[in-house]
């Protein structure tokens, strides 16, 4: 609609169109294909995560028509022609190396960490890989840390598969080096190292490389590290998810993180002012991508009609 000032002379006006086609949309890992009409707003949606799997980002021939190719959701601008769009995800270091929740940094080479599904980590999940034929060149690395706060324990397992003597998969702590291995594949093998001392500490992992020479699988992996703070420092706040119930007793199964000490705490009412520790430590009865869950059973004192329950570190 507009506005038209007559003057005193006739004037003719006439409307003219544009012919708006339907153009076909194709949304890979997600969700809005089909066939939209041309320059209209068009909601789009990635698929759920595939195991051990962050969103990243939308790539493909309309991604400058996106509001935001950094969003799960977001709108895309439909072009003058068909065209495609394809969600995309990243590895989810934390879930790979059985630390959920841990924040993870890659330092050398980005592309340099990966993860495994082929590694045979004792624990039967995908492993970290640092490096790979062609991945680090001579003279580089690719490594992978982590921050701690206060005194404590790390633990985790490795393996290698590098020229022997020439090319190592190290760990340092605060960067000092505290072991490292070199050479054909080995079997895995269990690390654990005491972390002393005040304020943050920077754990890492790196794949190093000599100036010349490549043998094996030019690679290191790591898999299920665990630290221990003497002092907890959850991640995230545990989560219950089930709850069952027998005659005298009913178990509790929660998603929380490894190394921390949780203890379940009970009270018949809720305006009481104190919780009650329960005996008895929740024990780790598996893990679903890189979640951990873990459950305690609770015995009901007799005569107790009710009770509330909570999970803390």
């Amino acid at each position: 609609a507009t506005t038209l000032v007559v003057s005193t002379n006739d004037v003719a006006v006439s409307a003219t169109y544009i012919p708006v086609v339907l153009r076909m949309l194709e949304v890979v890992n997600g969700s809005g294909s089909g066939e939209h009409w041309e320059c209209s707003a068009v909601d789009v949606t990635a698929d759920p995560d595939p195991p051990y799997k962050l969103f990243d980002r939308w790539s493909g021939d309309a991604v400058a028509g996106l509001f935001d190719a950094q969003a799960r959701t977001t709108s895309l601008t439909m072009p003058t022609r068909d065209t495609w769009i394809a969600a995309t995800y990243r590895d989810a270091l934390d879930r790979v190396a059985g630390a959920y929740g841990r924040v993870f940094t890659v330092d050398g080479v980005a592309t340099g960490v990966t993860a495994s599904v082929t590694a045979g980590s004792p624990s039967g999940t995908p492993a970290l890989q640092l490096g790979g034929p062609g991945i680090v060149p001579d003279g580089g690395f690719t490594a992978i840390e982590t921050r701690v706060e206060g005194s404590g324990e790390v633990t985790f397992v490795w393996t290698v598969s590098s020229q022997s003597g020439g090319d190592f998969l190290r760990f340092l702590v605060d960067g000092v080096a505290i072991t490292a291995i070199s050479g054909t594949k080995q079997p895995w093998t269990a690390v654990t190292n005491r972390v002393e001392g005040v304020g943050t500490h920077v754990l890492r992992w790196e794949y190093v490389k000599n100036g010349s020479l490549a043998s094996s699988a030019d690679a290191g992996w790591v898999d299920d590290i665990v630290w221990a703070g003497d002092t907890p420092a959850p991640a995230f706040a545990p989560s219950i998810v089930d709850i069952s119930a027998g005659e005298d007793v009913f178990g509790i199964t929660f998603l929380g993180e490894r190394g921390i000490p949780y203890r379940v705490d009970a009270k018949t009412n809720l305006s009481d002012a104190a919780w009650a520790p329960l005996a008895g430590a929740p024990t780790e009865t598996g893990e679903t991508y890189g979640v951990f869950r873990f459950r305690v059973d609770v015995a009901l004192p007799p005569d107790q009609p009710a009770a509330f329950y909570r999970v803390v570190p």
